[in-house]
């Protein structure tokens, strides 16, 4: 794991008021890396719950070995998952990716990680499969029917800008 991504995954983890889940984690990180351009170097693939890389989920494994997180069987919303939370504060990094993650907790952070979920696929799909307007919001219907067009057209509508 670089140095600058364990830096940035406990920043991103410590800017989080609420229980962070592992879902979350990827979404989050994959919009820092995608749409506010901080060069992570992630490779992401589609998978079951949208963009997804099992790096993440190794780098998040060292922090918890190392003791820089904790991470805690959590029931979601009736679902369950795992908590993750910041043990320690991370050493201080450049002022741009700071910066960077303030605009992306203020916008994403108050978000679950269903709605990071269909917000992620459809940039994911937009901008991998070249899908815009009616075509892409069918494609993620399909893809997941758990979201109904309504669902995914008012997604669209709040990160329109990413689109």
């Amino acid at each position: 794991m670089s140095v600058v991504r364990n830096e940035v995954m406990l920043e991103v983890i410590n800017s989080i008021p609420t229980p962070l889940s592992k879902t979350a984690l990827v979404k989050l990180l994959y919009f820092l890396q995608e749409y506010y351009q901080e060069g992570l170097g992630y490779e992401f693939t589609f998978y079951t719950h949208g963009p997804f890389t099992h790096e993440i989920l190794r780098d998040l494994e060292g922090l918890d070995k190392d003791g820089m997180v904790k991470i805690a069987n959590c029931n979601f919303g009736g679902y369950p998952g795992f908590a993750i939370s910041a043990t320690a504060e991370g050493k201080e990094i450049d002022e741009e990716i700071k910066e960077k993650v303030r605009s992306l907790v203020e916008r994403f952070g108050s978000l679950n990680a269903r709605q990071l979920e269909l917000r992620a696929t459809l940039h994911y799909i937009r901008h991998n499969g070249g899908l815009e307007g009616v075509e892409l919001f069918k494609t993620v219907n399909e893809m997941k029917p758990k979201y109904d067009m309504k669902e995914i057209e008012e997604a669209s509508e709040k990160i329109a800008d990413l689109l």
